[in-house]
């Protein structure tokens, strides 16, 4: 897949000829994923980087056969979507890589098993218990995390694109989770250092996961429904996701209202976004996605998908502290206000963090929407290459 052409993309002044053109080319890998249940899936992520013709009109064809260079920026950015009923996996953050992309920056993109666009590795996660949930999704994020460590380190070593350089630069990676994804992600890199640590020495491709930015954080969603609000919520996830599964005359009724528009518009996050209507095009697609419903849609509602451990903001916020110690260039919380809307949990995160003395920076914006990434993307762009090219972010 490439970006739309640069006439479609309002470009003014770029050339318009019959081939299709590219900033940024997207380009689409695996790695083994292996499961608690020890089976193993191919999971497929997506690598997003300017071809080596920079940002002159290419033949889109000839732009992805070619192979990629290092970043010419040095930085790598590996972009772990939010998780909701609407979530949008990987298209959630690609216009973001894009912009990222064309700065020259490489993107890598995740999403969360169960709500891929892969019904393999979405029904994968039907033989995880909901309550376990979150620790399989964490031991996932470790797995993902290492390999794209793993494999920029080899990249590096190999001197791919450095023809001439005697020491290839050593891969720099910072790490953006956005919503429920940060906290997680946050948790995959400290399991990781413990993997480190528990090996007996510095691990230099783990060691390049130097930095981490929490977009717009979030721990806990609300709960929806009296079945989620006044059962168990294991117990209330599988009746939920049951009757989402089957084909009875009352389950048809609870499956028209689950689906119905009026579900979707309160779960919605773009009402005041520019881009509403494309935004709602690419959420009413993924809705119907085919998906395990206890472990996704039921978990979701019943908050199984909330990390654990967290009952405030100010016991999250020592959690980041103590992270960005083991960081060696720390954390960025990029707060938002979403305009017209109710206060974002993320401001108060941000409240708490700024009583502490670490390396911890915070950044609001003022988003149309809870995902600012998706409705405000310009904004959060400047605010990632700001915190990409601080000074302070020079390795030692």
């Amino acid at each position: 897949q490439v970006a739309a052409p640069a006439a479609a993309r309002g470009i003014v002044g770029a050339a318009v000829t019959d081939a299709p053109t590219t900033d940024a080319t997207f380009r689409y890998r695996t790695f083994e994923w292996r499961t608690s249940c020890a089976e193993t899936y191919d999971y497929e992520y997506i690598i997003a980087q300017q071809p080596a013709g920079g940002s002159t009109a290419r033949n889109a064809l000839s732009a992805a056969e070619e192979r990629l260079p290092r970043p010419t920026s040095g930085r790598s950015v590996i972009l772990v979507p939010s998780v909701s009923l609407l979530c949008n996996g990987k298209e959630e953050m690609r216009p973001l890589a894009t912009l990222l992309s064309q700065r020259g920056h490489r993107c890598y993109m995740l999403e969360w098993p169960g709500w891929t666009s892969d019904s393999q590795v979405n029904f994968a996660m039907v033989r995880c218990r909901v309550k376990e949930l979150v620790p399989e999704y964490e031991d996932f994020f470790c797995q993902a995390l290492e390999h794209i460590a793993r494999e920029e380190a080899a990249e590096a070593r190999a001197g791919v694109g450095d023809g001439d350089a005697a020491v290839p630069p050593a891969p720099r990676i910072c790490v953006v989770g956005a919503g429920h994804a940060a906290v997680l992600a946050m948790r995959a890199l400290q399991t990781l250092r413990g993997w480190r640590g528990s090996e007996g020495g510095a691990d230099p491709a783990l060691d390049s996961l130097e930095s981490l930015v929490m977009l717009a954080p979030t721990w806990r969603m609300p709960r929806y429904g009296l079945l989620a609000r006044f059962l168990p919520p294991e117990r209330a996830s599988r009746l939920i996701g049951m009757t989402l599964h089957s084909d009875t005359r009352l389950s048809r009724i609870f499956q028209g209202a689950h689906f119905s528009a009026r579900r979707f518009k309160r779960h919605f996050a773009h009402h005041r976004s520019p881009g509403k209507e494309r935004l709602k095009a690419v959420a009413e697609w993924f809705f119907q996605r085919p998906r395990p419903y206890v472990q996704t849609d039921a978990a979701a509602l019943c908050g199984l998908l909330d990390p654990p451990g967290v009952e405030d903001a100010g016991g999250l916020a020592a959690e980041v502290a103590a992270s960005a110690g083991d960081l060696r260039s720390g954390v960025l919380v990029v707060s938002t206000e979403v305009a017209g809307g109710r206060p974002h949990p993320s401001k108060e995160l941000a409240s708490a963090l700024a009583a502490r003395d670490g390396q911890v920076r915070c950044i609001e914006l003022t988003a149309q929407s809870a995902l600012p990434h998706e409705s405000d993307t310009s904004a959060v762009q400047f605010a990632l290459d700001g915190w990409l090219g601080d000074a302070r972010q020079e390795p030692p």
